[in-house]
């Protein structure tokens, strides 16, 4: 007779086929049918929800009244970036900036004439020219000398400090305007992003503060 290990070996070979066998009979098998166009059998309705990949709820920088103009906001449009959402009205900064724009023309018209203070200097100037040489002849004492040295001298610092002066009006001015003109290009509110507006919070005639919503885009 065969011995015992030889026996246990081909028991267990045995058994390693019936498995792979049953294995095999219960794979999972697909079956490829034609497609053929035409009415659908049994088929059940049913609903797709589509969750969007970003949402931004877009916010005024500034408070304004929002205007008619190019206004086509509605749920579901779809916006290009840098497209133009919402007009508020600007005329009050604008009548603003034309009044600084006046005053800021009007002082450089001002400094280009020059000061009163320069022909001033030029009569202390030529006084003090004609001092000075009497003062070397003899002619005049020490403290009219310098009298007429000290006029050329606080009609100089005068004139610098008019210089100073005229310096910071045009500076302010300048500020004054590029600050206006900052406010009012916010007042035109551009799309960040390309994508579809979910939801409109203001509509012409609205009154917006700062901070308040106005629409809220999701891609």
């Amino acid at each position: 007779s065969l011995p015992f290990w030889l026996k246990l070996i081909a028991v267990l070979a045995v058994l390693g086929a019936i498995v792979e066998g049953v294995r095999h009979y219960l794979r999972p098998v697909a079956k490829v049918e034609t497609v053929i166009s035409g009415d659908a059998v049994d088929a059940e309705p049913g609903s797709l929800t589509v969750k969007e990949k970003y949402s931004m709820q877009m916010k005024s920088a500034i408070a304004g009244r929002v205007l008619n103009k190019d206004y086509k906001l509605d749920t579901g449009v779809l916006v290009k970036e840098g497209e133009i959402l919402v007009h508020l009205d600007t005329s009050g900064l604008e009548i603003g900036l034309e009044q600084v724009h006046n005053e800021y023309e009007a002082a450089k018209q001002r400094i280009a004439l020059g000061s009163a203070q320069s022909y001033a200097l030029e009569t202390a100037l030529s006084d003090f020219k004609n001092t000075s040489r009497l003062f070397k002849m003899g002619q005049l004492s020490d403290s009219e000398y310098q009298k007429s040295r000290r006029a050329v001298e606080t009609i100089k610092q005068q004139l610098a400090l008019e210089k100073v002066r005229d310096d910071e009006d045009l500076k302010t001015d300048e500020n004054t305007i590029k600050d206006k003109q900052y406010h009012i290009d916010l007042m035109t509110i551009r799309a960040p992003f390309s994508g579809i507006v979910s939801a409109v919070n203001a509509h012409p005639g609205d009154l917006i503060n700062f901070g308040d919503p106005i629409i809220t885009m999701i891609t």
